[in-house]
């Protein structure tokens, strides 16, 4: 399983148009149905970090993502955009 930073393409397919930290962590079966969904401990390090900053009003002990993510946002050319539940 590939770990690090997501590249995302331009068009082209040569053009990186964004980088995205891996902070969440999803299983997929084959035909990409979400199975799971953990939390890198980056994202506690970030989340930890807007805490002391007065940015978060929750420790991770009361976080409603602190058993993972609820739901992940998932695109078909049927439905466009669509939160799909997880958990």
């Amino acid at each position: 399983m590939p770990t690090g930073p997501v590249r995302i393409w331009g068009e082209d397919g040569t053009t990186p148009i964004a980088l995205v930290e891996e902070l969440c962590k999803n299983l997929f079966t084959p035909d990409l149905t979400v199975v799971s969904g953990s939390l890198s401990a980056r994202y506690w390090e970030l989340h930890r970090a807007l805490e002391e900053q007065g940015r978060l009003d929750h420790a991770r002990d009361e976080c409603p993502d602190r058993d993972g993510p609820r739901a992940i946002e998932v695109w078909t050319p049927e439905t466009g955009w669509r939160a799909q539940t997880i958990r």
